[in-house]
């Protein structure tokens, strides 16, 4: 119970995993090896949620954190990424690449801070009416943002989405991101839902070596 899609795609797995009803859903699953307080605290329930999720995927490894709060699986080479928005929680895994996923609602006042994370030139052509456009952007960046770059990424001036008319219900789109001298292509993959956008990048490990 709770469990609302699994993505499959190559070496990726996502599991998108609904909060709605579950804390009844996850307070009798054997599976999760997770006891929710009788209060049923936000953050516990998001956790019990990624555990769930992560079970559903047929992995029960435990959620550990890097200093800059990146998650990782204790035990597996397997690369993991998470994400949580309104009712939905997000778990992406990826057994041979760096993965980042991000979740987001379609309805947030995106166009306030679209300057903080929209450069010049995508604030020209992106339609900043446009709710799912403006969160689609939003999420790329994110996905991008957690993946295990050596220094951390300026959404306005590292990350470049190459220009699109109107955002599908799913696809792709290439990104360019400026890594020291070099510039690193990587190809996002989005899909909306119930008012609600998904991003996931995956990124080749000697990227990052």
């Amino acid at each position: 119970m709770g469990l609302y899609s699994l993505i499959t795609a190559g070496s990726t797995s996502i599991a998108v995993w609904s909060l709605e009803e579950l804390t009844s859903g996850l307070s009798s699953t054997p599976d999760t090896h997770f006891d929710l307080p009788p209060r049923y605290s936000p953050r516990a329930i998001e956790r019990a949620a990624v555990i769930s999720g992560l079970s559903s995927l047929n992995h029960y490894e435990t959620v550990a954190h890097h200093p800059n709060g990146r998650p990782y699986l204790e035990d597996t080479k397997l690369n993991i990424s998470v994400s949580h928005a309104g009712r939905f929680v997000a778990v992406a895994l990826d057994k041979e690449d760096y993965i980042g996923v991000d979740i987001e609602q379609t309805d947030r006042k995106f166009r306030r801070v679209a300057s903080r994370y929209l450069s010049p030139l995508e604030l020209e052509w992106i339609c900043t009416d446009s709710h799912q456009s403006m969160a689609l952007a939003w999420c790329i960046k994110e996905s991008i943002y957690k993946l295990p770059w050596v220094a951390g990424k300026s959404f306005t001036q590292d990350i470049k989405i190459s220009p699109f008319s109107n955002a599908l219900t799913e696809g792709n789109l290439v990104v360019e991101v400026s890594n020291g001298c070099d510039i690193i292509r990587l190809l996002s993959n989005y899909r909306f839902f119930d008012g609600y956008c998904l991003v996931w990048v995956c990124a080749k490990k000697v990227i990052f070596q």
